[in-house]
């Protein structure tokens, strides 16, 4: 019998989605100080969605040195994450299912008022990880 734990699903996309971006991601909190074009993902829930895996509620955000540079980079980004299932990432990873739930926004982030952030959701179903017994 195969014993499986959730996985980091901020770390996971990390690694993943910077195979296919030129972009550097990071997982939340992001860092104070953000080289223009930076991706930023955060776990804000989930649920199991089999005894194997389970599906992930994620935010993304996306900064760039203006809103039309972080909105295509936040669309190409969504566009990866949609593509997981389709994709054989390096990591081994099984992605089962992506939803994105809320397209790209503007989203102004208080904290670097400066840099102009855009964000989206997503739903992310994906295989745990084995437990040694």
């Amino acid at each position: 019998m195969q014993i499986v734990q959730p996985i980091d699903i901020e770390l996971a996309l990390c690694q993943d989605v910077s195979e296919y971006t030129e972009a550097t991601c990071y997982t939340s909190p992001a860092p104070d100080a953000l080289p223009n074009l930076s991706v930023c993902f955060m776990s804000v829930g989930g649920t199991e969605q089999t005894p194997v895996s389970s599906e992930y509620s994620v935010r993304c955000d996306v900064w760039a040195k203006t809103y039309a540079q972080a909105l295509t980079l936040s669309r190409s980004i969504a566009g990866i994450v949609a593509s997981l299932p389709m994709r054989a990432p390096t990591s081994g990873r099984t992605y089962s299912t992506v939803e994105i739930n809320a397209t790209p926004y503007e989203n102004p982030d208080p904290l670097r008022a400066q840099l102009p952030r855009v964000s989206f959701r997503a739903e992310i179903g994906v295989r745990g990880e084995s437990i040694d017994l």
